[in-house]
């Protein structure tokens, strides 16, 4: 603004529209993410708090009003930052728990089949060692009688 005039000046009237279009926008981009299921990504919402910053710091004349509704902008996108990271973090842990338990689910279904094809051997292998024993106790107790091995 001029010294003593009122008015302001033509190169005042043309940035303050764009500005507060600015501001509109980023306030229309904090509306559509600021819901948990519409967050942006990590690192979007700090690209605009970087776009914020620019049009601040190129805003001569700013007023206070004006500065106040800048920083408003950058602290919501700074909380919905904060709020994308938590949920990328959160959707990541989510995945690997499914990924952890598809692999758990498979090496249970793995043991309990080799576990199977243990029991099975070890079932042969039980009734082969009975049969001998058997054998064995025939054997002893013939001997015990004093009746001749054949």
């Amino acid at each position: 603004m001029a010294t003593g005039s009122v008015l302001p000046t033509r190169k005042e009237r043309v940035w303050n529209p764009i500005f507060i279009a600015v501001q509109l926008a980023c306030c229309i981009f904090a509306a559509r993410w600021f819901r948990y299921d519409h967050l942006p990504p990590p690192g979007y919402s700090v690209a605009l708090i970087a776009i914020a910053a620019a049009c601040m710091s190129v805003h001569d004349g700013m007023k206070n009003w004006q500065k106040g509704w800048w920083l408003i902008i950058m602290a919501i996108f700074l909380g919905i930052e904060f709020r994308a990271i938590r949920k990328d973090r959160w959707d990541d842990e989510q995945a690997q728990e499914k990924r952890f338990n598809g692999i758990l689910l498979q090496e249970r279904g793995d043991s309990k089949t080799l576990l199977g094809y243990a029991a099975a051997r070890f079932d042969g292998i039980f009734a082969n060692q009975q049969i001998q024993f058997k054998q064995t106790m025939k054997t002893f107790e013939a001997t015990q009688r004093g009746e001749p091995e054949g």
